[in-house]
């Protein structure tokens, strides 16, 4: 009975999550789609993927980061679309090779954060690369790189935060 109780408060407590993701999602491609260099974003929906890692494991960060790709560009109107396929497979690719890194256990909440973002950001050059078939934009590597290190790093830094003050305050031996 304890059992079903929790595995019923940890899909509440995911899909809360999912919904911040999501919510955070949406409002970051409104309003953050006017960088200089297209493709740099902060990525702050991230801080709920890392959280989810950190909190729950690889499993339950998957699912949630492909719901929240998958979700969002349905709520807009984007779905299979260009940007939809853009997002999806760099969720997909990145998220496929961060499974051995996070294996290997030897990177902090920063270093997996970063490596994502790095992950992500080389998928995205690669994918843009093949549906327009013009390797024009891999120019945009060096800054997307640039970028992903220093979002990565907000990102885990607030993620950081976030789990610091939920278990501090709420989570402490009541999920898992």
């Amino acid at each position: 009975m304890i059992n079903h109780f929790t595995s019923i408060k940890k899909l509440v407590f995911l899909a809360l999550f999912l919904s911040i993701a999501i919510i955070v999602n949406i409002v970051e491609n409104i309003s953050f789609s006017v960088f200089i260099i297209p493709g740099i974003k902060l990525g702050l929906a991230n801080i709920v993927t890392v959280f989810i890692l950190y909190y729950f494991g690889y499993k339950e960060m998957f699912l949630i980061n492909v719901l929240r790709v998958f979700l969002a560009n349905l709520i807009i109107g984007t779905l299979f679309s260009t940007p939809f396929i853009i997002a999806m497979g760099s969720c997909l690719g990145s998220m496929i090779l961060m499974y051995p890194i996070i294996k290997v256990n030897k990177f902090s909440i920063f270093g997996i954060s970063m490596i994502q973002a790095l992950l992500f950001n080389f998928f995205q050059i690669i994918i843009v690369c093949w549906l327009y078939q013009n390797y024009i934009f891999i120019y945009y590597f060096p800054y997307l790189m640039i970028s992903g290190i220093i979002t990565g790093y907000l990102v885990a830094l607030c993620a950081k935060y976030v789990i610091l003050i939920l278990n501090k305050n709420y989570l402490k031996g009541e999920m898992g």
